[in-house]
């Protein structure tokens, strides 16, 4: 038996997020705490009385739903978080979750790092390096592991106008030397 003891069928997943929780609920004959509990469970958004509108994101975006973060890919098509949960959910793909008990963290592939901005690639290396050992990781694990100095490091990650460009092999180096060192492996392995 399903953790909030009910069964859902795809055409019931489908309604969540159309209407308000009771209004599906009585629909469906579940109650209203199931309805929330699943919605909540597939990361679909609460219904706001308002009619969305189309949800328009790249055929790139669109790949990557339920691989990464709604959050994530929000930031980086420019797009509400709200918008690309309805995508998802409009299309069926359920939310993208990290195991708890993954022994090895997922990195976003090269080809998707590669162009994020300065800071949000770091922060990814973070992400990855925080899951794998449990702490954020500082310009000064990054220095010791890649052999760039410090100040190098903060002059290409610190947002302003004394950053320096981040030029492509570098950025590479960088993310080979944290993925290698954290055993992970790519999204959807």
């Amino acid at each position: 038996m399903p953790k909030n003891g009910r069964t859902w069928t795809p055409e019931e997943d489908k309604l969540l997020g159309t209407a308000s929780d009771a209004d599906i609920a009585r629909k469906i004959g579940a109650t209203q705490p199931q309805v929330k509990f699943r919605r909540t469970q597939l990361g679909i958004p609460s219904f706001t009385g308002v009619s969305p509108k189309k949800i328009i994101l790249p055929d790139e975006a669109i790949t990557l739903l339920g691989k990464l973060t709604d959050d994530h890919i929000a930031r980086r098509y420019g797009a509400s978080k709200s918008s690309v949960q309805r995508k998802r959910a409009e299309l069926g793909i359920p939310a993208f979750r990290e195991s708890l008990y993954s022994t090895k963290p997922h990195f976003i592939p090269w080809e998707d790092a590669k162009h994020l901005s300065q800071r949000a690639f770091f922060d990814e290396l973070s992400r990855v390096w925080e899951s794998r050992f449990g702490i954020p990781l500082t310009y000064k694990t990054l220095s010791d592991l890649t052999f760039w100095s410090i100040s190098r490091l903060q002059k290409w990650f610190t947002p302003g106008s004394a950053q320096q460009k981040l030029q492509m092999p570098v950025r590479h180096h960088l993310y080979v030397s944290v993925v290698s060192k954290t055993d992970a492996k790519p999204h959807g392995e």
